[in-house]
């Protein structure tokens, strides 16, 4: 995608070129015409401002600057994994628990109540959350920083 869109602009650029040089043609053609006020002499003298057509020899520059796109072959399609895995690590985690209660005697005489292991889960379900946050967090930033290693290489 970064490469097309490298190559379009070197199009476009050239295109661009390519009408500014027969907008320029047009204008002195038309200031050479009102110029000269003698009917058929205004015409020869300012035939060379018709040569519009010298305009298309910009179109060798679009071969030229396809041929030496300023990046690396491979720089668009890394640029464009970076891109989308940075734009993935904008949506929305979510996680689902599912939990399966089994009825056990307690182990030694010890029965911890419902409670107890409710907190306990929760707990635990709340610090691996906030590991995840921060493993995401710091892959966010690696992303960055690899992108901007990217781009300054």
């Amino acid at each position: 995608m970064y490469e097309l869109k490298t190559k379009l602009r070197c199009s476009n650029i050239v295109n661009r070129a390519i009408l500014s040089c027969r907008r320029w043609f047009d204008k002195r053609h038309e200031q050479c015409m009102q110029r000269i006020s003698i009917p058929l002499l205004n015409h020869l003298l300012c035939l060379p401002m018709k040569f519009k057509f010298f305009c298309g020899i910009a179109k060798v520059m679009e071969v030229w600057c396809h041929s030496r796109i300023p990046v690396e072959g491979n720089f668009g399609q890394t640029y464009d994994s970076v891109n989308q895995s940075v734009h993935g690590l904008y949506g929305e985690f979510s996680a689902t628990i599912d939990l399966k209660e089994e009825k056990q005697a307690g182990l030694l005489g010890l029965n911890p109540g419902w409670e107890h292991v409710s907190t306990e889960v929760r707990d635990y379900v709340r610090g691996q959350e906030a590991k995840l946050e921060r493993a995401l967090e710091l892959l966010h930033v690696l992303l960055s920083f690899t992108f901007l290693l990217i781009l300054h290489a």
